[in-house]
């Protein structure tokens, strides 16, 4: 589940995040559309969760052309 999203990446939350630099394959399903996204992304950063927030890693998306 993502807690943010915008042109450039994502914040997806997660008790268990990948480590910085892995690569990944994101699946985006867009309300009103039929059709997913799927796009290659890299974590970039990555956060503990505590009482106050909860821990996830932000994610770049590559070559996604807008």
């Amino acid at each position: 589940m993502t807690a943010n999203i915008g042109v450039g990446g994502a914040f997806v939350l997660s008790d268990d995040p990948e480590a910085v630099g892995t690569a990944l394959e994101v699946c985006i399903q867009v309300p009103g559309q039929t059709n997913e996204l799927i796009l290659d992304a890299e974590v970039r950063w990555v956060c503990g969760s505590s009482p106050a927030q909860a821990g996830g890693m932000g994610l770049q998306f590559e070559a996604l052309e807008v």
